[in-house]
């Protein structure tokens, strides 16, 4: 059984994966502008601006943790540099950790690892319930649109 991820924030997303013979979707992004995601302020700003402006930029970056994740990139924020050495994780993330944590205060976005996927301009701030149900009519209009395609 293959379960799709990444890239998909859609009810049309999952529909293509679906159609690609996946047996299921697995979004993680398109819940981090929900009411209960527990995401801070900072982040959401960030979220919310990628989806003003239809475009997330996002970079892979192992600074943050010395593992590679995909940070989303402020407006104005250049491509970080990679580091030439690392400490091993998790000491990578325990050594950034008091520099992440003056930087949210200060509001420096560029020196915080707000995660999120190559998705991120399509985030839209839904309580879950809702987002779900839009996944959902999405989906089956989606899916009612491959069938027609079939026909």
């Amino acid at each position: 059984m293959l379960i799709a991820a990444g890239g998909i924030m859609t009810g049309r997303g999952i529909a293509g994966a679906l159609a690609m013979g996946a047996a299921g979707a697995q979004l993680g992004t398109a819940f981090l502008s929900t009411a209960e995601a527990g995401t801070k302020p900072g982040h959401r700003r960030l979220l919310a601006e990628a989806a003003a402006a239809g475009e997330g930029r996002t970079v892979l970056t192992r600074a943050f943790t010395a593992r590679q994740a995909r940070k989303l990139l402020a407006a104005g924020e250049a491509m970080p540099a990679e580091p030439a050495m690392l400490a091993a994780f998790p000491a990578q993330h325990g050594l950034t950790k008091p520099i992440r944590a003056r930087a949210e205060a200060a509001g420096v976005p560029e020196a915080q690892a707000w995660w999120a996927g190559a998705g991120a301009g399509l985030s839209r701030s839904l309580p879950v319930a809702g987002l779900v149900e839009r996944l959902g009519q999405e989906l089956a209009v989606a899916l009612e649109g491959l069938t027609r395609s079939d026909r």
